[in-house]
C-alpha cells in the first residue's frame, strides 16, 4: 500500500481540527506528516500543490530510534484521536462552533 492523494485531504482536516481545538497563542504552527510505505513524487506534487498548511509526505521502512523516540506514542495519538472524534460527534455545528471545548 502506498500513499494516496486523499490522505492530504484527511491531513488537512486533522490540522484544521488541531488548530481550532488545541493550538494556543504560544504554540508553533501545526505540521502534517504523512508516512507511507511507498510514494510517487508526481502524485505528491499534485496532491500538495494547493495546500496552504505545512505538510510533508515521506516514504519509510523503519524509523530510526532517535526519531521514533521523539514522536508521540501510538497510545497517545489514539487518545487524542478518540477525544477529537468524540468532540466532533457531539458538536453538530462543526469544529469552530464548540463552546469552551478543550482537550485535556
Amino acid at each position: 500500500m502506498s500513499g494516496k492523494p486523499e490522505f492530504v485531504g484527511k491531513m488537512n482536516f486533522y490540522l484544521a481540527a488541531v488548530d481550532a481545538k488545541l493550538v494556543t497563542d504560544g504554540d508553533s504552527p501545526s505540521i502534517g506528516l504523512i508516512l507511507c510505505r511507498g510514494k510517487n513524487g508526481l502524485v505528491v506534487e499534485y496532491a500538495l500543490r494547493d495546500v496552504n498548511k505545512p505538510m510533508a509526505v515521506s516514504e519509510y521502512k523503519v524509523l530510526p530510534p532517535k526519531i521514533a523516540s521523539a514522536l508521540p506514542s501510538p497510545t497517545s495519538l489514539r487518545r487524542v484521536w478518540m477525544t477529537l472524534t468524540k468532540l466532533m460527534s457531539h458538536n453538530p455545528k462543526g469544529p469552530n462552533q464548540a463552546e469552551g471545548a478543550r482537550f485535556k
